[in-house]
């Protein structure tokens, strides 16, 4: 095992997301089971679109594992529970096909991507409901066929493993980790999405919270990405930024790709930052936003 993957699958969240499921019965799995639905029709209904009033939900941790708990099960049902959230990744994920550098780590359109996103992060803000967990329980065993040999899509640790030897990738980057300027881009489409379909808008909590929530999960895919998750946002919230992404053909620019698509140096991306961003010890667990 390469000590990329080592680190995935010791990461407490990983551990604790394989006990959860450990744990699961099949009568709870049963009751969760719903037909799953049709691509696209995920989406905020009419009725939440007016803006709730902020308050400020922390980061709840045990250890250095993410807990969900009432507040952020609550914040769920403002964006309109597990299909407000798949209507984050749905259109987050037809953005991800659009572009040219984050498709290359998918290798199937087709496969349920914004359902599993979807149902992931519901979990995540509401453990009740565990529908992720069930729906693992469940997956077709189909192994993914990648450079190198197959590997069996379970978990998040084997799905980033496959993302990382995908043969669409070129053969001289393939089994390369996620890197900072990877993390980047889908951080800025995410933030895009969520702004899209009008979750941030009805709800400012959410938008608060959700990037704290992306920047504590991006940290086990590439450890100095956490700080840039504030630049991400303020990036997708540019509507100049929106238009020259899509005129360049939904390529990001050269101050997160480099030159020759393979990401500008740490250093360099580092001083893209606000000065106090830049060693925010209190980001993303205390009130600093």
């Amino acid at each position: 095992m390469n000590s990329n993957m080592k680190e995935l699958e010791e990461d407490p969240d990983i551990l604790l997301e394989a006990q959860t499921l450990a744990n699961l019965s099949d009568k709870f799995i049963q009751k969760q089971s719903s037909p799953r639905p049709e691509r696209g029709t995920a989406s905020l209904s009419s009725s939440t679109t007016a803006s709730l009033p902020f308050r400020f939900i922390p980061l709840r941790m045990s250890g250095n594992s993410f807990q969900g708990d009432r507040d952020t099960a609550q914040l769920l049902q403002e964006i309109g529970g597990a299909d407000g959230v798949k209507a984050i990744t749905d259109v987050f994920y037809k953005k991800a096909f659009a572009d040219p550098h984050l498709d290359q780590f998918i290798l199937k359109h087709n496969d349920p991507h914004f359902e599993r996103l979807g149902n992931w992060i519901a979990e995540k803000m509401d453990p009740s409901q565990k529908i992720w967990s069930a729906e693992r329980r469940t997956r077709p065993m189909v192994p993914h066929q990648c450079a190198g040999g197959q590997i069996l899509v379970i978990d998040r640790s084997s799905a980033h493993a496959a993302a990382w030897h995908c043969t669409k990738r070129k053969p001289e980057v393939q089994g390369d980790h996620f890197q900072l300027h990877d993390a980047r881009v889908w951080m800025r489409l995410m933030f895009w999405s969520a702004k899209e379909v009008g979750a941030f808008q009805r709800s400012p909590t959410f938008e608060s919270w959700y990037v704290r929530f992306i920047a504590h999960f991006v940290r086990v895919y590439e450890r100095d990405a956490p700080p840039f998750a504030r630049e991400s946002y303020r990036w997708s919230s540019s509507p100049e930024n929106l238009t020259a992404y899509l005129e360049a053909g939904h390529c990001m620019g050269e101050e997160v790709l480099g030159r020759d698509g393979r990401g500008v140096s740490g250093s360099m991306a580092l001083h893209q930052l606000p000065r106090e961003e830049r060693d925010d010890a209190d980001f993303p667990y205390g009130r600093s936003e």
